[in-house]
C-alpha cells in the first residue's frame, strides 16, 4: 500500500510538472506578450555596468561540461557515503537525461515569430540548457543529500539557479553585441 501511494504522488507531481511545462510555454514563448516579457528581461542587461556584465559571463563559464560531471560525481560518491550507491547513481542519470531533455526540447519547441526585433534576442531559448544544468546539479543534490542537510542543499542550489539564470540574461545581451 505505501508503494502504490509513492507511486501515485509521483505519476501525481509529474503531470503536474508537465501541465506547468506546458502552461509556461505557451505563456512566456508562444504568445506576444511573453516574448515581449523576455525580451525587455534581456535588453534590461544593458543597464548593468560593462564590469557587472563580464562578471556575470564569468559566472555562466563557471557552468561546463566538466562541472556538471564533478557535480554528477560528487552526487554518486555521496550517494557510496551514504550507503546507498543505488541512489546516486540514479540520480546521476536523471541529472543527464533531464539536461538532454532540455535540449532535445529547445530543438523541437518552435518560438514562433511573434513580435519584431534583432534576430539576436529573437531566437529560441526555452528551455535553457545552462539553467537546466544549474537545476539539475541543485536537485540532484537535493536527493541525495542527508535529511539534516537538506536545507543547505535547497537554499544553495536555489541560489545558484538565480545566479545562472541572471547570468544568462546577459550573456544573451553580450553574444547580441551590445
Amino acid at each position: 500500500m505505501k508503494l502504490a501511494t509513492a507511486t501515485a504522488r509521483f505519476a501525481t507531481s509529474a503531470i503536474v510538472a508537465l501541465v506547468l511545462f506546458g502552461v509556461t510555454y505557451w505563456a512566456l514563448v508562444a504568445t506576444e506578450l511573453g516574448q515581449n516579457v523576455e525580451n525587455l528581461a534581456v535588453q534590461g542587461a544593458e543597464l548593468r555596468s560593462p564590469a557587472a556584465r563580464a562578471a556575470s559571463l564569468e559566472r555562466l563559464t563557471q557552468i561546463s561540461v566538466l562541472t556538471f560531471a564533478l557535480a554528477i560525481t560528487a552526487v554518486f560518491i555521496v550517494g557510496i557515503l551514504r550507503r546507498r550507491p543505488g541512489l546516486g547513481a540514479v540520480v546521476g542519470v536523471i541529472m543527464v537525461l533531464s539536461v538532454v531533455l532540455a535540449e532535445l526540447l529547445k530543438e523541437f519547441l518552435p518560438r514562433p515569430l511573434l513580435v519584431q526585433g534583432p534576430a539576436w534576442i529573437l531566437r529560441n531559448t526555452f528551455p535553457s540548457g545552462s539553467a537546466a544544468v544549474a537545476t539539475a546539479i541543485a536537485v540532484g543534490a537535493l536527493l541525495v543529500a542527508p535529511d539534516r542537510l537538506r536545507w543547505l542543499a535547497l537554499a544553495v542550489g536555489a541560489w545558484g539557479g538565480f545566479i545562472a539564470t541572471v547570468a544568462l540574461l546577459v550573456t544573451i545581451l553580450i553574444e547580441g553585441g551590445l
